[in-house]
C-alpha cells in the first residue's frame, strides 16, 4: 500500500553527519534555512571511524538545537564503512565504483553480526542526543534481509531505500524514489544524476511522496548545488515539508 497521493510531502534529509562532517552539516543547515527547508531528517552515523557522536559536544549540542526546531534525527548504519573486503568479483565493482567502501551493511560477511552493532548504534543516538530512534537509513541505502530482520526485531518503524520507505508497523511499501547527487570525481555521475533526479523522477513520479538526499561532498558540486536550490525552493512553496515519522504513522 502507498502513501495517500494526495497528501505527498516533501521530505529532504542531509546524510552522514559525524563529528568530521560538522563544519559542512551546518553550512548545509543554513543553506537549506535559506531556501526554507527548515525541518530536516538528519541521517546520523553513530561511530564514525569509531568515534561515538558524544565525544563532539558541539555537534552534540547543534543537532538537539535542531531536534527543537523540529528536525528529525535518523540513525545512518553503525560506522558508514564496510567491516571486511569483499570476496565476490561482483560485489568488488560494486564497491569499487559505488560504494567506495561504505556499503556498510551489504553483504557484511559470514562473522560479521549486524544484530549488536544496530543495536550499539542506536543506543549512543538516544543517549546521546535524549530521544528514541525509530528509523534507519542503511550506507548507500544498501542493506542485506538480515538487516532488514534485525530492524523488525529490534521494533524500529521504518528503514529508507532508494526506491521508496518501508513501513516495519504496516508492513507496507511508500513509493519515494530518492534524489540525490555524487561525488565530485564521479564525472558521469555528476552529469547526469542532478538531470536524473531534478527532472525525469518528478514527472513519472508526481504524485509520490518527494524525497531529496544531501550529502558534504554535494557543496563541492557547483552543477548539483544549482539544481537544489531551484527545485528546493520551488517545491518548498508547494509542497508540505514533513520528516519520516509524520509519513510513516
Amino acid at each position: 500500500m502507498d502513501f495517500d497521493p494526495s497528501q505527498a510531502p516533501l521530505i529532504v534529509s542531509l546524510h552522514d553527519i559525524a563529528p568530521s562532517t560538522e563544519a559542512a552539516t551546518r553550512e548545509w543547515c543554513r543553506i537549506l534555512d535559506r531556501w526554507g527547508i527548515r525541518r530536516r531528517s538528519l541521517a546520523v552515523i553513530p561511530f564514525s571511524s569509531g568515534v561515538p557522536l558524544r565525544s563532539c559536544a558541539s555537534l552534540v549540542d547543534f543537532l538537539r538545537a535542531e531536534i527543537a526546531g523540529g528536525s528529525e534525527i535518523v540513525q545512518h548504519g553503525y560506522t558508514h564503512q564496510h567491516p571486511s573486503p569483499y570476496t565476490v568479483w561482483h560485489h568488488r565493482l560494486y564497491d569499487r565504483f559505488i560504494a567506495r567502501g561504505n556499503a556498510e551493511f551489504f553483504r557484511p560477511g559470514p562473522d560479521v553480526s549486524v544484530g549488536p552493532t544496530i543495536g550499539a548504534g542506536r543506543a549512543e543516538l538516544e543517549e546521546s542526543l535524549g530521544v528514541t530512534i525509530r528509523g534507519f537509513t542503511a550506507p548507500c541505502w544498501a542493506q542485506d534481509c538480515g538487516v532488514d530482520a534485525q530492524l523488525r526485531l529490534q521494533e524500529f518503524g521504518w528503514y529508507d531505500t532508494m526506491g521508496g520507505i518501508i513501513d516495519l508497523v504496516r508492513r507496507r511499501r511508500i513509493r519515494a524514489p530518492v534524489i540525490t547527487g555524487t561525488p565530485p570525481d564521479s564525472m558521469l555521475g555528476s552529469l547526469i544524476m542532478p538531470v536524473y533526479g531534478f527532472y525525469m523522477i518528478p514527472l513519472f513520479f508526481r504524485r509520490s511522496v518527494r524525497r531529496v538526499a544531501l550529502h558534504p561532498y554535494d557543496l563541492a558540486n557547483s552543477r548539483f548545488m544549482r539544481y537544489s536550490e531551484k527545485f528546493l525552493r520551488t517545491w518548498a512553496a508547494r509542497r508540505r515539508l514533513a520528516v519520516y515519522a509524520e509519513v510513516v504513522r
